[in-house]
């Protein structure tokens, strides 16, 4: 089920990024409906600036594991966990612990069709 979700998922942004102005179309009737005042060119702006949806490379790039042993996706939780650190939230020993064992599974990025 977590699989046909993510190739959905990322089908449905392949799509969004094949037509900037439909995503920006279905942007701003989402935010209509939802309440948010926004106009159609503040909702095109931002599917522009947002550079596009995540595909399938994306993905693939972010869980691919670099020549250091780890992935972008773990960097960026490291990153999480550092500033937890500096709020005394966690601890190093948390951080160690976490990183003695894999802690990022890229199962289902990895079967993305």
């Amino acid at each position: 089920m977590v699989q046909d979700f993510l190739d959905v998922f990322v089908l449905s942004s392949e799509e969004l990024n094949a037509d900037y102005a439909m995503a920006a179309e279905l942007l701003f009737n989402h935010q209509k409906n939802e309440g948010i005042l926004v106009d159609e060119e503040s909702a095109r702006r931002d599917v522009e600036d947002k550079h596009g949806f995540p595909t399938v490379a994306l993905n693939k790039e972010y869980f691919a594991k670099g020549p250091d042993g780890m992935s972008r996706v773990e960097k960026i939780i490291i990153g999480y966990v550092d500033f937890f650190i500096s709020q005394g939230i966690l601890t190093e020993q948390d951080k160690q612990e976490m990183l003695s064992k894999p802690f990022v599974d890229s199962t289902f990025v990895d079967n993305l069709k």
